[in-house]
């Protein structure tokens, strides 16, 4: 597995990391945008950084490269533009191993995040299962839809409760997350009304929500998207997805882009009806501590 040609660099701010990776995340923006926008938001904002980011490469004689970022206490994101990298994947596992890096999950495009995942069980003792599969859906033109009663606003800091349960619920019902801290939350979520970058559907209350994030040169992402149960199935969150992007590509993005989970055929549907388009997989895996059985 070892390969003496290869090294990992690693890089301790976002403007040295970007000067070697913003090209070859632009050859599809689209789908690399996830990294791409994490990395820029790194550089505007780097006072927003609650811990020391993880920022690596690993380039081959050919000039191929993996990369490794990870702000905590987000899991692993990876890129790469060699069909399967195994050396330098095996080479980013043993360098956060030996940094002591804790991994929750790693996620990326589907074959690279599931050969990582095998190599960092291995390395470090741990088990991993899929958390989630994801397609990445790319917009360039809002197609003719009829809305549902009620109209979109920017939220304000008088929504900021309202948001903040909003998000938290979202988290637990698509990531799973189970302990969400409603403070650490809340202090987020107003950061995010003050950049103005959540929308509320409004019909008498509010009644969905969106986000707008991850800002790239050319596009930027949807989400969080969410309706409360109780107002789903009224096409609250179809009429503000589709308004939200068409007020995107209005200001000058060349698209959109959103994440959707797969189990998840509804959402799929709507947002190809709102004229989003696939443009890759990506697949989340979770890692646990493996506990030893005890003999009875």
């Amino acid at each position: 597995m070892l390969n003496p040609s290869l090294t990992v660099q690693t890089y301790t701010n976002a403007k040295d990391f970007l000067a070697v990776m913003q090209g070859r995340l632009a050859t599809h923006e689209a789908l690399y945008g996830l990294m791409l926008g994490i990395v820029l938001r790194l550089q505007a904002y780097p006072e927003r950084i609650e811990r020391p980011p993880y920022l690596a490469t690993v380039i081959d004689a050919t000039g191929g490269c993996t990369a490794a970022l990870m702000t905590p206490p987000h899991g692993l994101v990876l890129y790469s533009d060699q069909a399967m990298p195994q050396a330098a994947l095996y080479l980013l596992a043993q360098n956060l191993h030996e940094q002591g890096w804790p991994l929750p999950t790693v996620n990326g495009v589907s074959q690279l995040s599931a050969a990582f995942a095998q190599i960092w069980s291995q390395v470090q003792g741990v088990s991993n299962r899929i958390d989630v599969e994801e397609r990445v859906f790319e917009l360039r033109h809002v197609e003719p839809l009829h809305y549902s009663a009620g109209a979109r606003r920017l939220a304000t800091l008088a929504d900021l409760d309202l948001v903040a349960r909003w998000i938290v619920a979202f988290n637990q019902e698509a990531l799973g997350e189970t302990m969400s801290d409603l403070v650490a939350t809340r202090q987020r979520v107003q950061v995010r009304i003050t950049d103005q970058t959540f929308f509320l559907w409004e019909d008498g209350e509010p009644v969905a929500l969106a986000g707008i994030t991850r800002p790239t040169p050319h596009g930027i992402g949807i989400g969080p998207v969410y309706t409360p149960p109780q107002q789903r199935g009224r096409g609250y969150a179809t009429s503000l997805v589709a308004q939200v992007s068409q007020q995107m590509l209005d200001s000058g993005r060349q698209f959109c882009t959103l994440f959707t989970d797969l189990a998840n055929p509804t959402s799929n549907s709507i947002y190809q009806k709102i004229g989003y388009r696939p443009v890759g997989d990506y697949r989340v895996y979770r890692f646990t501590t493996v506990t030893p059985s005890t003999a009875s």
